[in-house]
């Protein structure tokens, strides 16, 4: 609590403001300003060449134009990640240039670093709701759009459980739309991973009742030798809608089996880092599997009371549960010899959340406002745990070692834990934004009371506090196509976990503040747009001691960035997609001044990502596809001194329309990634899974997509 400022507060200094602009000018009738209470607002649509949407949910503000948003923000459409053949949400957010995998593509689930910080799965948020997606692998066939918000965002979105401080990504599920969706999709993925995808929906009874459903099944042999993985998921989305009620209810359901996963590798101290094994190397073992089975429905309503003010209310409920055995890797030599550990480690977790609020607009004279005050209510139950070691033995990244099995009935199930903790998070949030001098400033005031109420069982810690987070954004719209904004935001998150190759593995640490103060300019057409952002976000730094091998917090790490984006058809037949970042990454009163100055544990100082599209002039229907990423080195260890080498991947593909004549048509897409066959290590993380990951090997995408 670094400043005295409440809600009251907020209202007094809003209040304010409006007066002084009461003295000044004489009133002015504002257009009726349309709100939306939930993410998933028909005011975003595609643009851009279909890439991308012309703006993006922005949690408790609701869905708002690129362009009129305080923040660095970009939503990814269902077309391109059909057209980039995307297998998971890793392979759909990876075209923003500020996010990088922590975690290797091709283990049991998904990691990623915003803007030099960790983001977990477990945070991602369905149309605004925390903790509804599946916990490992989110399968982007299922949604409309896919969001990346940049930024501290407990003002927006509330407390994040994974502790993510560098942005959120929001996932919007798909609606029935006023014409029928009829489209199979098949697919085949290297080595023999097969894929469908049926995508139905349509709108009944006058278009006020709407029904849409994906169902999406694949299964087969990986890239990597011997690795497999099986999916089967349904998503069912229903809505229903009349001039004053709307109601929603989504149903998903996913089942997970992962054979042989990858993982990250943990260096031995002072260890040089090994060159990278063959990226299609199999370095797990037959033994290592997982199993993950996710659940969830989520139901929302809104109530027009008026033209000017909504209410709204959802609540959801989600279960997850993961088990099996993986083979962790761990002290890592120069010459690639490292040991290996079995354990299992069963994880599930409960949730509901509640959330309602009401929403409005009014004016002052002058000033125009959109309110919005909402109240969040989110329980969890977790039970988990990680055995003692199963088996172990020794391997290398070059001649890869037999390990032995663990004994027959040896894992823990889940179904013998109990919880093993439980929290509740609980806010009030308040926001306004004041539409001065005929719309062309907005000004937004917000913030979000906080409180967290946590206990682990298993090691008897407890935390109940709470905490106010502001929030400040102001947007000038210099002119139709050019937006000036700046933000303030603080962000409370949940404290970090020992990694298990620390001493003190497991122990969670008590919520931490984070700030970000960021300033940029948005530029958009009809046709292309792009953005330039200058940023600076600061927390407290969790470090593992080289000695005592004791994970505790340690200074602070603050991160300032450059970040430019593009996307759109510059000029006909050409789109782009992607930009560059660069990141001055640094530690900051560490203990003893130890650390000071160095760079944090994976926070490259350049990355970029460019995608290209050219529709062929001399053949109709016929697209090349190409897309080149870069990362300068990184270092794995807070001393410096283990450091891995920069990288760069190329991607290549083709997409073909048949058009059929009076037939539907059919579009038929290959793809090649890694199209080089790079062998690399992509990334190092810190924290809970503080490790070395390999990059991907060249993969080979075919698949056809029909309307029937």
């Amino acid at each position: 609590m670094k400043r005295p400022i409440t809600l009251a507060g907020l209202l007094l200094a809003s209040t304010a403001l409006n007066a002084s602009f009461l003295s000044a000018q004489e009133a002015i009738l504002l257009d009726p300003i349309t709100i939306h209470a939930t993410g998933n607002s028909d005011d975003v649509r595609p643009a851009f060449g279909g890439q991308v949407t012309d703006g993006a949910s922005l949690g408790l503000m609701g869905a708002r134009s690129t362009l009129e948003a305080p923040f660095a923000v970009q939503g990814f459409t269902s077309k391109l990640a059909a057209d980039q053949q995307a297998r998971a949400l890793a392979d759909v957010v990876q075209n923003d240039p500020a996010v990088t995998l922590a975690l290797p593509r091709s283990s049991y689930r998904d990691a990623f670093r915003l803007r030099g910080f960790t983001f977990s799965s477990y945070d991602t948020l369905f149309d605004g709701l925390p903790a509804m997606t599946p916990n490992q692998r989110i399968l982007p066939q299922n949604y409309e759009r896919i969001e990346v918000l940049k930024g501290p965002n407990s003002f927006l979105n509330g407390y994040a459980m994974g502790g993510a401080i560098g942005g959120a990504i929001n996932v919007v599920p798909k609606r029935a739309e006023e014409t029928e969706t009829r489209e199979l999709t098949f697919g085949v993925a290297s080595d023999t991973q097969a894929s469908a995808h049926l995508d139905w929906g349509r709108r009944f009874s006058d278009g006020q009742f709407g029904v849409r459903t994906n169902l999406v099944l694949q299964g087969g042999d990986l890239a990597i030798d011997g690795q497999s993985e099986g999916i089967g998921s349904v998503a069912a989305a229903l809505d229903y809608k009349d001039d004053r009620f709307r109601a929603s209810l989504d149903l998903n359901y996913q089942e997970t089996s992962f054979d042989q996963p990858d993982w990250y590798y943990a260096l031995a101290p002072g260890a040089e880092v090994p060159d990278a094994p063959k990226a299609s190397a199999n370095l797990s073992y037959p033994w290592a599997h997982y199993d993950t089975r996710d659940m969830a429905a989520i139901a929302g309503v809104e109530y027009d009371f008026s033209d000017s003010w909504t209410g709204f209310a959802r609540f959801g409920y989600e279960e997850s549960k993961t088990e099996g055995i993986y083979a962790a890797p761990s002290n890592l030599q120069a010459n690639g010899d490292f040991d290996v550990t079995g354990y299992s480690f069963p994880s599930g977790n409960r949730g509901r959340v509640l959330q309602a609020g009401v929403k409005g607009h009014f004016n002052t004279g002058a000033v125009g406002h959109r309110v919005v005050i909402a109240a969040t209510r989110d329980d969890r139950w977790i039970a988990s745990t990680r055995s003692g070691p199963l088996t172990s033995g020794s391997s290398n990244l070059y001649t890869p070692g037999a390990v032995a099995a663990p004994p027959p009935g040896s894992s823990i199930r889940l179904s013998t834990l109990g919880d093993t903790a439980r929290s509740r998070f609980t806010s009030l949030a308040l926001a306004d934004t004041m539409s001065l001098f005929s719309d062309q400033v907005l000004l937004t005031f917000g913030g979000r009371l906080q409180r967290i109420e946590t206990e682990n069982f298993g090691r008897g810690t407890a935390y109940d506090d709470q905490k106010f987070s502001p929030s400040v954004g102001l947007v000038w719209r210099a002119t139709p196509e050019i937006s000036v904004y700046a933000n303030y935001a603080e962000s409370l998150q949940s404290g970090p976990t020992a990694p298990f190759s620390a001493a003190n593995a497991g122990e969670i640490f008590a919520p931490f503040a984070a700030e970000q103060v960021e300033l940029g300019v948005k530029y958009e057409t009809a046709n292309w747009g792009g953005a330039l952002s200058l940023y600076q976000i600061s927390q407290p730094s969790g470090i593992t001691d080289p000695v005592s091998r004791i994970f505790d917090l340690n200074g602070e790490q603050e991160n300032r960035g450059l970040e430019l984006s593009l996307y759109g058809e510059p000029t006909e037949g050409l789109r782009v997609l992607g930009g560059l970042a660069v990141l001055d990454s640094e530690l900051k009163r560490t203990a003893n001044g130890t650390f000071d100055g160095n760079r944090p544990v994976g926070t490259p100082e350049f990355q970029s990502s460019v995608a290209l599209e050219w529709d062929l002039p001399s053949v109709d229907g016929l697209t090349l596809t190409g897309r080149a990423s870069y990362m300068s080195s990184q270092f794995a260890d807070e001393a410096n001194s283990q450091k891995l080498d920069a990288w760069a991947r190329y991607d290549i593909g083709m997409r073909y329309l048949w058009s059929r004549g009076v037939q539907s048509p059919v579009v038929f897409r290959a793809a090649v990634e890694n199209v080089l066959g790079e062998d690399y290590w992509s990334s190092a993380s810190g924290g809970l899974t503080s490790g070395i990951s390999r990059g991907a090997p060249r993969t080979f995408l075919v698949n056809a997509t029909v309307q029937f």
